[in-house]
């Protein structure tokens, strides 16, 4: 199955930008079994279409999608989050006295 990995990195800042859970905009986290909804119902996604699906996602989308199973054992879901543009840079003299402490 063809997978439009553009079309669904769409349909993933959509649901940022759609009410729901008390909220009209935000945060979210995604089931993986939903993502694959939102993919014409694949029966599973490799790791290539994944990466593709982020990559468009923060591309096209400015949208950080994030494996939530990478960092909670057995989470099976996404976090997605627009990049903030007021977010502060850690400028490189900062990492470097980091780094040295």
């Amino acid at each position: 199955m063809l997978i439009n990995v553009d079309a669904v990195a769409c349909n993933l800042a959509q649901l940022y930008k759609t009410e729901f859970s008390g909220n009209k905009t935000g945060r979210y986290k995604i089931s993986k079994a939903d993502l694959r909804v939102l993919a014409n119902g694949a029966s599973r996604l490799e790791t290539g279409t994944l990466q593709r699906i982020i990559g468009s996602a923060v591309v096209n989308h400015n949208l950080l999608l994030i494996p939530l199973d990478d960092i909670l054992e057995n989470a099976s879901a996404f976090g997605l989050m627009m990049n903030d543009p007021d977010w502060r840079v850690v400028p490189r003299h900062v990492v470097a006295a980091q780094a040295a402490a």
